[in-house]
Parts: C-alpha cells; structure tokens; sequence
C-alpha cells in the first residue's frame, strides 16, 4: 500500500482512472518500469487498465525478455563449440576447412 501511495498519490490523473489492483500490481516490484510506463502513458490517453492487463503485460516483457536471454547463450555456446572445432580440425583431414559458426543454427 506504501508502494502505491508512493508512486501514485501525488497523480489523480492516473489513481482515479484505474481500481485498486491495477494500481497495485502497476506499483509492484516485479513490474517492469517500461511496462509500467507504458500503461500509464495509455491511462493518460485514456484507456481503462485493470489488473490482470497489467500482469499479462508483465508475463509478455518477461518472456521477450527470457528469450532474449536464451538467445544469447545459444549464440555463446555456437561461438565456443566453432572454436573448439577450428582447434580440433587444425590441419586435420576429416575437418571440412569451410565450417563457419553458421554452419551450426
């Protein structure tokens, strides 16, 4: 409730607009500045917000941001498995010498 009247006391333009959970999932940690921002930014342009509009906006940020993450670790894992191979083919005859990290999506 702090966290609320924190964030939004101060802004009727936005805790008149909008009920209780919506504020108060708007107001949690877990709730991504830019998402919160832009929920906002939509309030103030006057669309209505509710709460599980504001979680599910909160589950979408964190998956893009989940898979952004995985994405790079498989980039990361392709760029060490290309080197060990260069290492490993060095002169080698059974080694294709036109491999490229592409070779491996």
């Amino acid at each position: 409730m702090a966290r609320v009247a924190r964030l939004y006391g101060s802004r009727p333009e936005i805790f008149t607009a909008v009920g209780w959970n919506a504020l108060a999932e708007l107001s949690s940690p877990s709730t991504p500045e830019s998402v919160r921002l832009e929920i906002e930014a939509r309030i103030m342009a006057g669309a209505r917000a509710r709460g599980t509009g504001v979680i599910g906006a909160r589950n979408k940020a964190r998956s893009a941001s989940r898979k952004g993450r995985l994405l790079a670790r498989n980039r990361t894992k392709r760029i060490v498995l290309a080197k060990i191979m260069e290492k490993a083919c060095d002169g080698a005859p059974h080694c294709a010498p036109n491999e490229r990290i592409s070779d491996f999506d």
